[in-house]
């Protein structure tokens, strides 16, 4: 190369670095002209939104409002996610409220084993709550088993308050609950577990269970009941903080003639000296189980939902269940399809013994169509309890909003008896009869 070609190619390198360092100065230009434009169109987003003039408190209180208790992460259409894509705004806001974050909804429905996606998006929730209790709600099939819940749950369970299982057919042989007592989930305060087949559990499960949530107050359970084994009838655990107790469904019990749950076995050996609310579906322990576990736990009873027990069962009618809880407050009875007349005849004479539920002060009657009350022997017991030292407050008999109201008709009360019950709610009691949008009194 000649020394003229030479100085040639220097001065053309010298332009393209000067044409280069000319365009990175431009592209600096254009990005703050960028800036400036984004900065200008949140100020005129500020001045046009009516949220952005609003104290961040009262704007993640609006946000609060928007979301649901455990919201979707898969939806890019439900909040808080949906916030995260509106502006620049919105988006800042959301990150900076961390009780957006604090509950989430998880379906592992897939026919693969557990990937990292739920896990990434779990950990990227728990960390925008940051350090605040966390709510999760679980749906799982067949291919789960207790390695892929336990690898969900180990990851935060110092700060897991409530946590929602719903386990769906078909599901795996080695599907049991024993990934929850890998490791004590001692922030657990609510644990639902359903299942749409009935899943058998021995009582050591049950007790392991408890163990592993000392800080738990409400367990609901669906589907899910003892095994009993032969060396295992004589197990018992107690349990010191749980308060509200759910044991099967009430609504399938109304809307299925033969839905059967047995979850309330869990009554036969567990002793609760805290309990205050109590939900029986269906009584498939005996009359003497129940009340040995009442006399037990000698629990501060005050809300009670009960099935209605088949009066060929009772020799003694249900009087029996009412003796040990005097505490009792509020009384949720379901008659069933089966010995409705004789179920409601047997509960009006119980309440009509002057000591029986000397605290009780509203009622709630839940029955089908089909079968005419005797209004006036209602009457007299409501004016008995409405006369009591602690008179009742509150009387509801409600007909399952299944059926028609036609199929109704015949069942309501006839003038008379309308006229009476208006009388006592004069009175000060509050009365409805009738469907639960359609009071005839």
């Amino acid at each position: 190369m000649s020394e003229s070609q030479t100085l040639s190619v220097a001065r053309l390198q010298a332009h393209i670095d000067t044409l280069s360092s000319a365009i990175e100065a431009q592209k600096q230009i254009l990005r703050g002209l960028e800036e400036q434009q984004s900065q200008a169109r949140r100020r005129l987003n500020s001045v046009l939104d009516p949220i952005a003039r609003l104290p961040l408190e009262l704007q993640s209180e609006i946000f609060m409002h928007c979301t649901s208790a455990t919201p979707t992460a898969s939806s890019l259409s439900e909040p808080p996610v949906l916030f995260l894509h509106i502006c620049h705004l919105w988006r800042d806001v959301a990150l900076s409220t961390p009780r957006l974050w604090t509950g989430l909804r998880i379906h592992l429905n897939s026919s693969a084993p557990l990937d990292d996606e739920p896990l990434r998006i779990l950990d990227t929730w728990v960390q925008r709550a940051h350090k605040l209790p966390f709510s999760l709600w679980l749906q799982g099939y067949s291919t789960l088993n207790h390695g892929d819940l336990g690898t969900i749950t180990s990851r935060f369970q110092q700060r897991l308050r409530e946590l929602t299982v719903e386990l769906c057919a078909p599901l795996s042989d080695e599907c049991t609950f024993d990934w929850l007592v890998h490791e004590r989930l001692i922030s657990l305060e609510a644990l639902t577990l359903t299942s749409d087949s009935k899943l058998s559990y021995t009582p050591k499960q049950w007790a392991r269970l408890l163990e592993a949530t000392p800080a738990l107050t409400s367990l609901s359970l669906e589907n899910l009941t003892l095994h009993w084994r032969t060396t295992l009838l004589g197990t018992s655990f107690r349990h010191t903080s749980l308060r509200e107790l759910y044991l099967g469904n009430i609504q399938k019990y109304i809307l299925y003639s033969d839905f059967y749950d047995s979850s309330a076995a869990f009554l036969s050996c567990i002793t609760l000296p805290a309990l205050t609310t109590l939900r029986l579906t269906d009584f498939c322990i005996s009359q003497e189980d129940f009340i040995s576990f009442l006399q037990r736990s000698s629990p501060p009873l005050t809300s009670l939902t009960m099935v209605a027990p088949e009066p060929d069962s009772l020799p003694q009618g249900i009087l029996p269940y009412f003796v040990p809880i005097e505490s009792l407050e509020n009384l949720e009875y379901v008659v069933g399809f089966l010995h409705s007349r004789a179920s409601l005849v047997d509960l009006l004479f119980a309440l009509s013994i002057a000591p029986i539920l000397p605290n009780l002060r509203t009622l709630t009657v839940l029955m089908v169509p089909g079968t005419r009350p005797d209004y006036t022997e209602l009457m007299a017991v409501l004016k008995f309890r409405r006369r009591s030292r602690r008179p009742l407050v509150s009387f509801q008999l409600v007909f399952a909003d299944s059926f028609r109201s036609s199929e109704f008709e015949e069942d309501g009360p006839d003038e008379e008896a309308v006229l009476g019950l208006r009388e006592l709610a004069e009175e000060g009691i509050d009365i409805h009869v009738g469907f639960r949008g359609k009071n005839l009194i």
